[in-house]
């Protein structure tokens, strides 16, 4: 790339102890990179301990701008990247994702064609190794089948223009998570369309293999889901969370004092604590089959709810992180 005409586009990359993925993800940017010309790539790393700001510098310091920025937000480091970018459209890609090497293209024929200022799309599962049975039935609950206009897209995997990013601020530094949604809302209110497209496609490597680090990602994830809470727009998620606490509060209080016997009390509790979950899932399930495994899809609800009951709990004791 000619250093002396500003590049087509900029990636951001935050990194933080990213040893697993990262030479993957770093490899897939580079070879999308060398593709089209015009790209610069920044890596900002977060005070990594397991030796990937030592990767970026001895592999590419050589055709990437590397910046070290210990304890601060992903939003902050985002920000920093944005800062430095000279790009007229800024790409963010997390470091546990790999593109294809016409990633660059493809995002540049989708926002030449639509009224956007923004596209990307949700992640897609990985294929070597195979996903496991979390990381499928999670991603069939959670995929957008159809391309077209919505409020946000992961910013794992977000393209979006300098111009409208700037004219909302960037990402919510003080934010721990939850930053790609706040943002997305704010360009919707602003005016500008977010349109996703699955040509435009990130594969996550970092999916949960285990319940218990499905459970420590929601969790994590739930420190930020206050972010989009508006007083006049009703939030699903949050609303379904409250619901589903004050339910298992009812299932234990009628496990605990009800009237009737013991089979019948457990039964009635089973029911109520997965009346959240179940609601979820029909709503989820619209348009589209049921997942083959619905006790599977029902566990996953049933921690992703308690996940976020842990992680409102965390915010309302003033806990901003949560190690995952």
């Amino acid at each position: 790339m000619d250093r002396a005409r500003p590049p087509e586009f900029s990636v951001v990359i935050p990194v933080y102890n990213s040893i697993r993925h990262l030479k993957a993800c770093m490899d897939a940017v580079s070879a999308a990179m060398r593709r089209h010309g015009g790209v610069e790539v920044i890596a900002l790393d977060n005070g990594s301990t397991d030796g990937s700001y030592e990767l970026l510098i001895s592999g590419y310091g050589s055709e990437a701008t590397i910046r070290r920025e210990p304890a601060a937000t992903i939003a902050r480091l985002r920000n920093l990247g944005a800062g430095l970018a000279r790009g007229r459209w800024l790409s963010f890609i997390d470091s546990d994702c790999v593109i294809p090497e016409d990633y660059f293209e493809r995002a540049a024929a989708v926002l030449a064609t639509v009224d956007a200022q923004a596209t990307g799309s949700r992640y897609a599962l990985p294929t070597n190794p195979p996903p496991r049975w979390i990381e499928m039935t999670w991603h069939h609950l959670h995929d957008r089948r159809r391309d077209g206009y919505v409020s946000y897209v992961p910013a794992g995997n977000l393209v979006i223009s300098r111009t409208a990013f700037d004219a909302v601020g960037g990402f919510r530094e003080a934010l721990a998570t939850g930053e790609d949604a706040e943002l997305g809302q704010r360009l919707v209110a602003a005016g500008y369309r977010i349109y996703e497209s699955h040509t435009v496609l990130a594969k996550h490597l970092g999916n949960p293999k285990t319940l218990r680090a499905f459970f420590r990602q929601q969790a994590w994830h739930g420190l930020g889901q206050f972010a989009t809470v508006r007083g006049r727009s009703l939030d699903k998620p949050v609303a379904m969370t409250a619901l589903h606490g004050l339910l298992n509060l009812a299932a234990l209080v009628g496990l605990v004092l009800g009237p009737a016997t013991f089979a019948v009390r457990l039964a009635l509790a089973a029911v109520l604590s997965s009346l959240a979950p179940f609601v979820t899932i029909l709503f989820r399930s619209r348009g589209r089959t049921m997942p083959a495994r619905l006790p599977h899809a029902l566990l996953l609800y049933h921690l992703y709810y308690d996940a976020r009951l842990w992680a409102a709990l965390l915010t309302a004791l003033g806990r901003t992180t949560y190690k995952r």
